[in-house]
Order: C-alpha cells, then structure tokens, then sequence
C-alpha cells in the first residue's frame, strides 16, 4: 500500500444481498417479514422489510465512515429481524464480523477488489449460541459484499466553518459527533399508479449521499434510522430528501427540506447529551408544501442529537 493512499480517508460499503432458509415466525403463512439491521462504529441502519418470504433478496448497500485509522475499529454486528407491525418485532437472530476481521478488511486499498473469500461472506445466523434452524431444516445464513471506498465525507469542501464550535485540538476540548435520527413519514402523497408510496429518505451531506430503507405501499413510514457523521469543526448545510423508489427507473421527488448550517452549528454548541427533536415540512420542487392523500401537509420527524465522539 502506498504511502498517498494511507492518507486517504477511507469508507467501507456492505451490500446486503439475502438472507436464505428464515424459520417460520408469523401465524397464517408462516413466512417471515424480514429485515436486516447493521451496527458498526456507533451507526445502526436498517434494510427495506419484505414480506412473507423465507429467502428475501435484499441487494441494499450502506456505506459507513471510517477514516484514515482503521486500527481499533468495532465488530460488525447484524441482526435479522422479523417485522411485526404495531408489536414488538421478533429477533431471528445475529451474526458478526470481529473487530481484528473488520481491521484487516480495511486495510485494503481504495477501490482495490478484495480476496473473493473477504469480497463476499456468508454467515450463519446465531440465536442463543445456536444456528437458526429455517424452515426446510436448513440453516439460516446472511449473504454480505464488501469494498473499500474513499469517504466523500473527509473529501468535500467546507461550505461553512462554524464559530461557535470548540475547537477539538485546543486545551480542554472535546470532540462531538453530529448525528441524525430520520424517525418517520406522515401523510404522503399518493404517488404510485396501482398503490401508495415506496418512501426512502436520502440525506446529502458534505458530497455523501445517506439513504433509509425502502417502506413499500404506504402513506407513512417509520425508520427509526441513525446516520453519525464525525465533527471537524467544518459544517455545512444537510438537504433531507424524501424520494419515492420505483423497481425499474429512477426514483421519484416527492421533495425536500433543509437542515441549515446554522442550525447545525447552533445544536452542536450544546453539551453531549442534547436532542434537537422537530417535524419538518416537506416542501415540493415548486417550493411549496407537499401535501398528502389526506390533505394534511406532509412532515418528516427528525432529532438531532449531540454525541461524544471518541478516537479509536
């Protein structure tokens, strides 16, 4: 590995792809609702659920920060989940990569194609300390894909440098991570010829692009999707956009709302712990409010909470 590369900040991209032979979870069908959450370096973000299915293909990617130290990193932690709405949903189960895997994943080169057997993974669901039997009496396993990336984060410009903000390198300063909590939809407009709406929410933040999981045929959508972003002092303005997902074609607008950096800046002047909790109002291509099915104007909850962020 080069010396140049070294220095470049460095993001990891998981797809995940399926899962295959899910037990049976639900009455009627018995089929599962499946989801699948991952939780890596503070951040946690969920896949889209699917349906009645034993073995639902996914082929969803996030893509998490890590930056120029990939020494220390944490485990790689999924979760299988079958969705149950209105209740508490079901855990199928869990698997992880370890935090001495991660780091020698990492340690690949940007854009450089890992060895097949790091490249793509397959792994066996755990509940309890034992393999998730599915259905047909095989086991349940989770397939993965993974590559290295350059994190567009680090590499964007500053729009704004704020202020108020102290400064993390300077005596008694601490540094803080500037995150987002997308909670939920209310009141979407019906956006799809045979159904509803397919919601996602993408988040544009310093030249990076943060999506949610896709919620099929509805008029509201709950996520409860964290996405963290390190604080280097520089801030700038995030765009929320709340899109409707087409299986074949671009997605659609269905608009937007901005968080400022000013705002921004203002939530990070307070102490670890804070919560900026607020209901935005999505606002169409024309500039005005978008509103639902109902006729209600169409909001999307959304916290922003202070966190410390500490170096590994």
């Amino acid at each position: 590995m080069s010396g140049a590369d070294d220095k470049r900040p460095k993001a990891l991209k998981v797809v995940v792809v399926e899962i295959n032979h899910l037990p049976k979870k639900d009455w009627g069908t018995g089929k599962c609702d499946a989801f699948v959450q991952l939780e890596f370096e503070e951040t946690s973000v969920k896949t889209q659920v699917i349906e009645k299915t034993y073995d639902p293909i996914f082929d969803e990617e996030f893509v998490f920060d890590v930056g120029t130290d990939v020494e220390g990193v944490g485990d790689l932690e999924l979760k299988v989940w079958d969705y149950d709405k209105g209740t508490k949903d079901d855990l199928v189960g869990t698997c992880r990569i370890s935090e001495g895997d991660m780091v020698r994943m990492l340690r690949g080169r940007i854009n450089t194609p890992l060895p097949d057997e790091v490249a793509e993974q397959t792994l066996v669901v755990i509940n309890k300390g034992k393999a998730v039997t599915g259905y047909d009496k095989k086991t349940c396993t989770v397939k993965l894909q993974f590559s290295i990336q350059e994190s567009v984060r680090r590499l964007a410009k500053s729009k704004t440098r704020s202020s108020g903000l102290i400064d993390p390198s300077s005596p008694g300063g601490s540094k803080k991570m500037l995150e987002f909590i997308v909670h939920s939809v209310e009141n979407l407009p019906k956006m799809d010829t045979m159904g509803k709406c397919d919601p996602f929410i993408r988040i544009h933040y310093f030249g990076g692009e943060y999506d949610t999981a896709v919620v099929k045929n509805v008029y509201e959508a709950f996520w409860e999707t964290k996405f963290g972003f390190k604080n280097d002092g520089d801030l700038g303005d995030a765009r929320f956009e709340l899109l409707d997902w087409n299986r074949i074609g671009k997605s659609d607008t269905v608009g937007e709302f901005v968080i400022s950096a000013k705002k921004i800046g203002e939530v990070l002047r307070h102490d670890v712990g804070y919560e900026e909790k607020k209901e935005y109002r999505v606002k169409g291509q024309e500039g005005g409010e978008v509103n639902g099915k109902n006729g209600k104007v169409c909001i999307v909850k959304v916290t922003a909470p202070v966190s410390a962020f500490t170096e590994k």
